[in-house]
């Protein structure tokens, strides 16, 4: 669940980068740096290993967040829109995945 919003992360920010508001792709990343160091001190002494897990998931999310506010403030994209695949989305998915497993699977003669 962490990498999902790590991940997320990275692609608004590079494209609050691309759109020109790169201090705010920046902010997102101070905002996580500073939550993972509050929560980690928090939650490693009690949690241990879990804890720290639980500060990297809490911190990418908190950049997440941001960085959702900052592209439906400045960009006008809905959250619903970053984050929810469409009809589109999924039909291309699908024809991507059957292009690829073609590749893996041969087709007996």
């Amino acid at each position: 669940m962490a990498t999902v919003a790590l991940n997320t992360v990275r692609v608004l920010g590079a494209g609050l980068k691309a759109a020109g508001l790169p201090a705010q792709a920046s902010i997102g990343d101070g905002l996580g740096v500073a939550a993972t160091v509050v929560v980690m001190v928090a939650l490693i002494p009690p949690l241990g290993l879990v804890g720290a897990a639980l500060a990297a998931l809490i911190s990418y999310l908190a950049s997440m967040l941001y960085l959702i506010w900052i592209a439906y403030r400045h960009l006008h994209i809905s959250p619903a829109a970053l984050l929810l695949p469409t009809r589109a989305d999924l039909s291309w998915l699908r024809a991507t995945g059957w292009r690829f497993l073609s590749r893996l699977v041969p087709v007996a003669a």
